[in-house]
């Protein structure tokens, strides 16, 4: 990575990694992916034995916990995701989702009936997920059991990831979640969170750009669907972009 205009960076919070570095080099670019959590399994219990109505999957660590779990999806039940990547973790688990285009809460929200009334939700969720879609779930009339079934566990940050940002390394980034933006602006120097705010990101979702906004990057680039795969194809054409 010799030039600020020809690598990317890119935090994601635990689970798949990003592993896209050989696309990124054989266009001639860099590519430095960082894990800013690992990902807990909690011991909260799932709905066994209890009629399931539907169930919502907000994150693709969520469907990794179910399946590491060894714990039986409830065969019955509507599925629902948040994101593309949710969606596929779940068709590979044989289980159909229905997803909105967007990928947000408020989306899937907008696509549920007005009334849940008599409806079991069940909702695994991580420890920084916002709960206020339950409130919503229950103000339909549904009654929701919504565990934290995961945690996020903050890493070390790397001390060369430091220096790199320090010498403008990277022409473009991204952080997966508000989690990682987190993570990567917390605890930096002042003079490497100007250098950052004012790289062009690439986001997921609504949280973490309004999460990299508040650290006062001025450009973001809103990915065309929620996966890891659509985040890829956004960067290269930054950095494309970026050469001329």
């Amino acid at each position: 990575m010799k030039s600020a205009r020809r690598a990317a960076l890119v935090v994601y919070s635990g689970g798949k990694p990003f592993a896209f570095e050989e696309e990124f080099r054989s266009r001639g670019f860099g590519l430095r992916a960082v894990a800013s959590h690992r990902i807990e399994i909690t011991s909260q219990t799932f709905p066994a034995g209890h009629r399931v109505d539907r169930v919502i999957f907000t994150s693709r660590n969520a469907v990794d916990v179910f399946r590491r779990a060894g714990v039986a999806f409830p065969a019955t039940a509507q599925y629902h995701a948040v994101g593309a990547s949710t969606r596929a973790a779940l068709q590979q688990l044989g289980l159909a989702a229905e997803a909105p285009a967007d990928a947000s809460a408020t989306a899937l929200l907008a696509e549920l009936p007005a009334s849940l009334a008599g409806e079991y939700v069940f909702w695994p969720h991580g420890d920084d997920a916002d709960v206020s879609l339950a409130d919503d779930l229950k103000r339909r009339g549904a009654t929701v059991y919504s565990p934290t079934v995961y945690r996020k566990l903050a890493l070390r940050f790397p001390s060369d990831l430091s220096a790199e940002i320090g010498a403008g390394a990277f022409a473009a980034f991204a952080c997966t979640s508000a989690a990682a933006a987190r993570w990567l602006f917390e605890g930096r120097e002042p003079a490497e969170r100007k250098g950052l705010a004012g790289v062009p990101a690439a986001v997921l979702g609504a949280s973490t750009a309004a999460e990299l906004k508040g650290y006062g990057v001025k450009k973001t680039v809103a990915v065309g669907s929620a996966s890891f795969e659509s985040l890829s194809q956004t960067l290269l054409k930054m950095l494309q972009r970026s050469k001329r």
